[in-house]
């Protein structure tokens, strides 16, 4: 009895599951200017112009033209200003194919995977019961608004919750744990 109310729960969480993976998969297939397309955009525009500072006025504007030119499809809201690190531009140019949408999904791909992982990582520290896992998992996917609202913007929050999963496995590994 209690293995088919196991199976019968997991299968559950599994339909439950789907419809916002289902629902955020639509979101990122409908991309719109987010934060990872502006590092793509500006990783691309170095690649073709290596000896330009994106950082300047005069860099940012001539990176703005390229953006429209080659990319017009992409309407931003506002020009964007290149106040990122260095880091994360290099980091979305060493993964990028060329292909900005396929790109976009495999980072949201990857950064949900991330992010699945690590919430899993903390609950399992915190030590909540099963099904308090799920259900929080559930809230976040459904309803968390700050969730909703990184998953559009393709931010890279996802992967700091991420890194800081890691890094305290790695502390409590180091201790013995």
């Amino acid at each position: 009895m209690i293995r088919g109310y196991r199976v019968l729960l997991a299968a559950v969480f599994l339909i439950l599951l789907l419809v916002p993976v289902l629902r955020l998969g639509e979101r990122a297939r409908q991309m719109t200017v987010s934060d990872y397309a502006t590092y793509w955009l500006a990783a691309a525009y170095v690649d073709q112009h290596p000896c330009v500072g994106i950082y300047s006025v005069q860099g940012e504007k001539a990176m703005h033209a390229f953006i429209q030119e080659q990319h017009g499809r992409l309407v931003f809201q506002e020009d964007f200003e290149n106040t990122q690190t260095p880091f994360l531009y290099a980091a979305v140019h060493w993964t990028s194919t060329g292909d900005l949408p396929n790109d976009f999904l495999r980072y949201q791909a990857a950064a949900v995977v991330v992010f699945g992982v690590a919430l899993w990582y903390f609950f399992i520290q915190a030590r909540l019961p099963i099904l308090g896992r799920i259900l929080l998992v559930l809230y976040v996917l459904y309803v968390y608004p700050p969730y909703q609202s990184e998953f559009a913007n393709a931010n890279v929050n996802r992967w700091l919750l991420g890194t800081m999963a890691f890094s305290h496995w790695l502390g409590r590994r180091r201790q013995g744990y």
